[in-house]
């Protein structure tokens, strides 16, 4: 029996309550030979992008952002992954089995839900 070719969306929505809706997306999809995409962006909260760069970028995430990336690249089977471009708020990598492709997605909507739980932890001082 056949894997499912289907493509799968996660979606995250966080409120600031002062700032408004911040929303992100992770989509995994199928690409020739078998192999699959896996892309995601968080978008920016109060069309001010300085403002979850300052959030999302910093060391501490940064460095969990590259061990889950590292995580992917020692999991893949596949000579096929790139990451042409990727940061913890948006990028792509591609070229996994969907399993792995599927990994990567969950590892970064965990860290997307760390973050946001410490933004959220911080209470009334959400300043960066």
């Amino acid at each position: 029996m056949s894997a499912s070719r289907s493509k799968h969306v996660f979606l995250v929505r966080f409120v600031h309550p002062e700032r408004g809706p911040l929303v992100g997306s992770l989509l995994v999809s199928p690409m020739s030979g078998g192999y699959w995409r896996t892309e995601w962006d968080i978008g920016t909260i109060d069309k001010d992008p300085q403002l979850s760069d300052n959030w999302f970028c910093r060391e501490q995430y940064d460095q969990r952002f590259i061990q889950v990336l590292q995580t992917a690249l020692d999991k893949s089977d596949s000579v096929c992954l790139e990451v042409p471009c990727a940061s913890s708020r948006w990028g792509t990598a591609k070229g996994m089995r969907q399993k792995n492709a599927l990994d990567l997605a969950r590892q970064v909507l965990a860290l997307w839900e760390e973050i946001l739980a410490d933004w959220e932890a911080r209470g009334s001082d959400y300043s960066i």
